[in-house]
């Protein structure tokens, strides 16, 4: 087991939390005052405990690149919010799942003393309920909702802390690594530029998925494409430290592919 393999889960775990959860930042606000790259509201719905379950949609796919809007935060009664969506998440609607996921996901930060945002009432739920939290995550990430896509990796990735952890459940780890590439590359393929820099990091850092710095420098080269990605100026060039002259090549002309396909 290499060394940094535990420190790196983890800071994903946190990478995806943040995300997860993060309010308007500054950052964020900037792009998002650009609202001909972004998902109108039309296209992102909004979610809030008083939100009919039968009338959210999965988030329609939108031509062009784009950064994930801010969720507002969930808002009253964990229990009674549970019991209005979690009937249509199994039945197949993935904002429902992924609402049941942010409630349940939420209850288990306060539960552990993590914090999280402190707006939902967790009374009542038990730990068995909280358990429950990644199976709603994975099915919101499967029936296509873009936030679950994104977060699954670093959520899920709470169950591998320990070299013994991964011992103990190799087979279920690799299928997570497996599931975590393929919920980013498919939010990648939409024009999501969150994804495109997690699968460039992922590539970078062979940690979910085996090392390749050409595809690494593909995406974060996608990614900076769009005009809105946050990384630094000299990310491309700290890649490309380690490349040669015909990978670089190699990684620009399909890093254009990648754009290409999803946002032109």
């Amino acid at each position: 087991m290499k060394r940094w393999l535990i420190p790196s889960l983890v800071l994903v775990a946190l990478i995806g939390v943040y995300f997860l959860y993060k309010e308007k930042s500054t950052n964020s606000l900037v792009v998002l005052n650009d609202i001909t790259q972004v998902p109108s509201s039309k296209d992102v719905p909004t979610i809030s405990s008083k939100t009919k379950s039968e009338n959210i949609k999965v988030t329609v796919k939108r031509k062009g690149p784009f950064m994930r809007q801010a969720r507002e935060p969930i808002v009253g009664d964990g229990i009674q919010i549970i019991d209005q969506f979690k009937v249509n998440a199994l039945a197949g609607d993935g904002e429902s799942a992924f609402m049941v996921f942010q409630v349940l996901y939420e209850c288990g930060l306060q539960t552990k003393g993590l914090g999280g945002i402190g707006k939902i009432d967790c009374t009542g739920i038990t730990p068995e309920q909280i358990a429950e939290a990644e199976s709603f995550l994975k099915r919101a990430a499967e029936l296509g909702v873009l936030e679950a896509q994104v977060s699954y990796a670093g959520v899920a990735s709470m169950r591998y802390v320990t070299a013994e952890d991964i011992a103990k459940n190799i087979k279920s780890f690799e299928q997570y690594k497996a599931d975590s590439m393929r919920y980013l590359s498919a939010a990648a393929g939409t024009g999501n530029v969150d994804a495109m820099l997690s699968v460039s990091n992922a590539y970078s850092e062979g940690m979910i998925v085996e090392k390749n710095n050409v595809r690494a420098y593909a995406y974060m080269y996608a990614a900076n494409l769009s005009g809105l990605s946050q990384t630094p100026t000299n990310a491309l060039a700290e890649l490309s430290a380690s490349m040669n002259t015909s990978e670089i090549q190699q990684a620009t002309a399909l890093g254009k592919s990648i754009y290409s396909k999803c946002c032109n």
